[in-house]
């Protein structure tokens, strides 16, 4: 399913989503020019679209405008202005993600922008704590079973060319307690039903009220994700 074009339609869509989701995305998106062609690396089917009226491909190994591995790729050097990278490092194994992060720095005409989680031995260690209480649960998470066995993005991982700009991003403890709620559903197909405008209505408090104050300069051992935007002109 495609994204809408009209701007209301969008605004309404993205409100929607998961807080977490919403705040990396928006992110990403206003730090955009405009008419700034964009390449959203691992944006799957949406990414940043809903953010932003720039002209933007996504680019993923599953169902997106373009379908490849972004360890391998064969777009021409300076293709798109900006290139964005929202939560992918953590999912590409550590020896990889140097070399990854060259490929798409060399599409970028303008600006590499990227984001991930970040690591801090807290961090790290809840993400273990979490993911051993869901399988206890019987609950299987893809993203979270990879975040723990490849590891969480290190800064420096990303600090390539010069001028790069630094910055972070919420409490991890709080996005692990929002992303519990998400996730929970009781097995009563009626109480599930509204369990999830419940949850509609927590996304759309949580979009509105609490972006705003997410973001800040300078880590803390319980930052949740760091934001790295490098300038090539």
């Amino acid at each position: 399913m495609g994204v809408s074009t009209k701007p209301r339609e969008k605004m309404i869509s993205s409100l929607l989503i998961a807080f977490d989701a919403y705040e990396r995305n928006k992110k990403v998106a206003s730090l955009l020019k405009k008419d700034e062609t964009v390449l959203d690396v691992g944006g799957g089917v949406t990414g940043i679209k809903l953010f932003t009226e720039n002209p933007v491909k996504t680019l993923d190994m599953g169902e997106a405008d373009i379908t490849a591995d972004a360890r391998r790729l064969s777009i021409a050097p300076g293709s798109f202005d900006v290139v964005t990278c929202v939560d992918v490092l953590e999912h590409i194994p550590k020896k990889d993600r140097r070399s990854f992060i060259e490929s798409i720095y060399k599409i970028a005409k303008k600006r590499l922008i990227i984001a991930a989680p970040f690591k801090s031995p807290k961090h790290s260690e809840a993400e273990k704590r979490l993911l051993a209480e869901l399988i206890k649960k019987g609950k299987r998470v893809a993203f979270l079973e990879e975040h723990v066995k490849l590891g969480l993005s290190e800064v420096k991982e990303a600090l390539i060319g010069k001028g790069a700009k630094v910055f972070y991003s919420g409490d991890f403890r709080f996005s692990n307690f929002l992303f519990k709620l998400q996730i929970y559903e009781s097995g009563v197909v009626l109480f599930d039903k509204l369990l999830l405008i419940l949850k509609w209505k927590l996304n759309i408090l949580t979009n509105i009220f609490l972006y705003p104050f997410w973001f800040y300069n300078t880590p803390s051992e319980y930052s949740n994700r760091f934001y790295v935007v490098i300038q090539k002109k």
